[in-house]
């Protein structure tokens, strides 16, 4: 998918921030994840060897950092945000 296009219009409808179908809203690298989503304003997706997002970074300079543990801290990753000094367990 490159582009979502919503004929209808309507304010709840699909807010899309790149009206333009001739320039993708979406980006996806070799192994088919997605790097690049211009309609929720993300710059760019960086996925580690497992192909799991470590980091997320948006167009206004915001970041959003995975961090993945290992049992005994139940294999779940961790969302590690630094502007707000925080780590939440991402369920």
């Amino acid at each position: 998918m490159q582009n979502v296009v919503d004929q209808e219009r309507h304010p709840d409808g699909y807010n899309d921030r790149n009206p333009d179908v001739r320039d993708p809203d979406f980006k996806y690298d070799n192994y088919g994840n997605l790097i690049a989503d211009r309609d929720k304003e993300i710059k760019e997706i960086v996925y580690n060897h497992l192909n799991l997002p470590v980091k997320i970074i948006f167009e206004n300079g915001g970041e959003i950092d995975y961090i993945y543990a290992c049992p005994p801290f139940g294999g779940m990753p961790w969302e590690l945000n630094l502007e707000k000094k925080y780590v939440t367990a991402v369920r």
